[in-house]
């Protein structure tokens, strides 16, 4: 967005765009909120400005704009629903954070790295990949229909 004012003394209008605007952020702030987003691979923060954030110790609009920041880059996926924003760490942003926050590696985010124990999900049968009750519930439905059109289309 661009805002237009009348210079004084001069015959045409200039534009203004408020993002070129710098916010100054303590370099303690930063690094915290870089070394979270680093170690869990994304980022989440709720649409209020005037709040600290629910899991750092940073103000929102600081962890808002530094992740805005990374998003103009590539580094960072950003989605937007419901008031609050939704970071998710690329490829790039991976070895930027890695060289900036000095990591070696081997170390990754917790969304690469692969659980040691996988487990499966309560309520899931023996193939893992649909819950028990799928099949029951479709027997049941199909017998209610079956019931009810044989009642309805009956030649009595």
């Amino acid at each position: 967005r661009s805002f237009f004012f009348f210079c004084a003394g001069q015959s045409h209008w200039k534009a203004s765009n408020p993002s070129n605007h710098t916010m100054l952020i303590p370099k303690k702030n930063r690094n915290l909120v870089y070394t979270q987003l680093f170690q869990d691979g994304v980022m989440v923060a709720k649409k209020d400005f005037n709040s600290k954030h629910h899991e750092l110790d940073v103000p929102n609009l600081q962890v808002i704009k530094l992740l805005e920041s990374l998003a103009s880059r590539k580094y960072v996926r950003e989605n937007f629903s419901w008031k609050w924003y939704y970071w998710f760490l690329t490829n790039e942003g991976i070895e930027y954070l890695r060289v900036l926050l000095a990591l070696p590696e081997d170390v990754v985010p917790n969304t690469l790295s692969k659980p040691k124990n996988p487990t499966k999900p309560a309520g899931y049968g023996r193939s893992g990949d649909r819950p028990r009750f799928f099949f029951s519930s479709r027997r049941r439905h199909t017998r209610y229909w079956r019931d009810w059109s044989s009642d309805v289309c009956s030649s009595d």
